[in-house]
């Protein structure tokens, strides 16, 4: 399941905001292998959800 980068931007804006109710710094990534993403947390991108293959995140 590919993503386009539209898809990425909208996940990543969900993240953060997601992330500022909460008081975290989240974002939304995509790993080297973009079969796999991930929401990271902090200045140091700790994965808090994944990496995980996107088509499985979907279901």
């Amino acid at each position: 399941m590919a993503s386009d980068s539209q898809d990425i931007a909208q996940l990543n804006d969900r993240a953060r905001k997601v992330g500022q109710q909460i008081g975290w710094n989240l974002a939304f990534v995509v790993a080297p292998n973009p079969e796999f993403v991930g929401v990271t947390a902090g200045p140091n991108h700790i994965f808090v959800m994944g990496p995980s293959r996107l088509s499985d995140m979907a279901a």
